[in-house]
């Protein structure tokens, strides 16, 4: 294998907001609202919503750093121009949604932030990753 060849990522991606998770969001703030309109009085349930929906918004500009897989474990985000190694720690692996910590920042990443086969493509590389870091091989405990 080339040096050149050792250096093309195995995979990468950039994230966009998810409109999924805003939705999620917002329904549980509408129901928290709706719980204090109903039990305690309609002051408490707007300053729910209001608190609430900054939260919201704020998460929508907290997005994960465009990431990349290098193979073998290896894993780098994009920070300030220029790829730079990080730790990943796979938190949950479902379906449609991707919980993870790089470099201890917590990230959801929802189908929706991604394209379709990006976003299969940064799961198989996460179970591959996953894999990698329970093996016997490590000296992980399974």
């Amino acid at each position: 294998m080339s040096a050149l060849s050792s250096q093309r990522p195995a995979f990468e991606a950039s994230f966009s907001a998810s409109r999924t998770a805003t939705l999620v969001q917002t329904a549980l703030v509408v129901a928290i609202a709706l719980a204090c309109m109903r039990w305690l009085n309609l002051w408490w349930g707007l300053a729910v919503v209001s608190l609430m929906t900054a939260f919201i918004f704020h998460d929508r500009k907290r997005l994960p750093p465009p990431l990349r897989c290098m193979g073998e474990g290896r894993w780098e985000c994009r920070r300030h121009g220029q790829w730079q190694p990080i730790t990943l720690h796979l938190d949950r692996l479902g379906p449609w949604l991707v919980e993870l910590r790089l470099d201890g920042q917590r990230h959801a990443i929802w189908f929706d932030a991604l394209g379709e086969d990006d976003f299969r493509q940064l799961r198989m590389a996460l179970m591959a990753h996953r894999k990698a870091q329970t093996s016997p091989d490590n000296g992980a405990v399974s």
